[in-house]
């Protein structure tokens, strides 16, 4: 549900809710079909990376196609040709229905704790940033929740870092963020680095052919010229953490004192573009590649965590935090 949440609210923040709404035009199934088929083929940016025929794809799919099959049964041809991406950057929507493909959490064990009982002093600021004091330990503690909110609302980690100047090292939890807008993931990790940083290169579908690509671009994350903080800094992951969170984790994997603790994320790497179908409907499709400084796109992979750590089921039934405890023995072993 926070998923499909995260999705809603990604493309409403996009300026598109006029779109998706508006079907008030009408077009015959099959021009609607080869619409959305070709738009794939010529802006879809992960064919190089999948054992997949899109070609094969029309051909098996396009006898499906009648003059009076109901919208439903057009539906369903098209999201059942988009999970074959297996991208969760890939949706459709219609004014009642979205698709989605869930594959890159599903049967992976996400165990999640009520996290108070390691908290003192809790301050909820607002609904996407929250902050405390790890108990018994001069540690600080600020929790995401997405990164979907207005900007001003991520301005909130001024006053975190004011008040946790003296903590030995902060704790930032985005454990199941969903993502949301780059802008505010940028606005938190720059108060964490005194220099520019080479986060990734990235590049843009921009021909007909499935390997026409801008050129690679270089993405740095820059400093804020205001009060930061230098000391330990430990970013909590886990599998549902996913596109702008994989951005916010990849800008902090380029920052020396800040250490990832957790599960893999879910792997969605691609800006997604959005587009209206000929019947009103809209769909999203994932436009771009982004390398890792390593060399690798975290695109089905997901960005890996420097201490992999889990919590188990036993853990969390007796309310054992075991990623969060783990952040605290690193930082005390320090």
């Amino acid at each position: 549900m926070r998923v499909l949440l995260f999705i809603i609210v990604l493309v409403l923040l996009s300026g598109c809710e006029k779109a998706i709404f508006n079907e008030n035009a009408f077009d015959k199934p099959e021009n609607v079909f080869d619409f959305f088929w070709t738009e794939f083929d010529r802006q879809y940016a992960f064919f190089p990376y999948l054992n997949l025929d899109w070609d094969s794809v029309y051909r098996a799919n396009s006898p499906k196609i009648r003059e009076d099959m109901t919208d439903g049964a057009l539906f369903n041809v098209l999201a059942g040709m988009s999970y074959l991406l297996k991208d969760g950057h890939v949706n459709i929507y219609t004014r009642n229905t979205v698709s989605f493909y869930t594959g890159w959490y599903e049967g992976i064990p996400v165990n999640q704790v009520q996290i108070n009982p390691y908290l003192e002093n809790i301050n909820l600021n607002n609904d996407f940033v929250a902050y405390a004091k790890i108990r018994g330990h001069s540690i600080g503690y600020m929790y995401i929740s997405s990164f979907s909110g207005d900007e001003s609302e991520y301005k909130i980690i001024d006053r975190i870092i004011e008040e946790f100047g003296n903590m030995k090292a902060i704790i930032i939890d985005v454990r199941s963020n969903g993502g949301g807008n780059s802008r505010n993931a940028e606005t938190i990790a720059s108060r964490f680095t005194d220099q520019s940083r080479f986060i990734f290169r990235s590049r843009y579908r921009n021909g007909p052919e499935h390997t026409d690509f801008t050129p690679w671009n270089d993405i740095y994350l820059n400093p804020y010229p205001g009060n930061k903080f230098l000391k330990p800094v430990m970013a909590l992951s886990n599998r549902l953490c996913f596109s702008t969170t994989e951005w916010f984790l990849a800008q902090m994997k380029a920052i020396p004192q800040a250490t990832i603790i957790g599960d893999t994320t879910g792997g969605g790497s691609g800006n997604p573009l959005i587009r209206q179908l000929p019947n009103g409907w809209t769909f999203r499709l994932s436009n771009s590649q982004k390398q890792l400084p390593e060399g690798r796109d975290y695109q089905y992979t997901g960005i890996y965590p420097d201490f992999p750590v889990w919590i188990s089921y036993n853990d969390s039934i007796r309310g054992i935090d075991t990623i969060l405890e783990t952040a605290i023995a690193l930082i005390e072993d320090r």
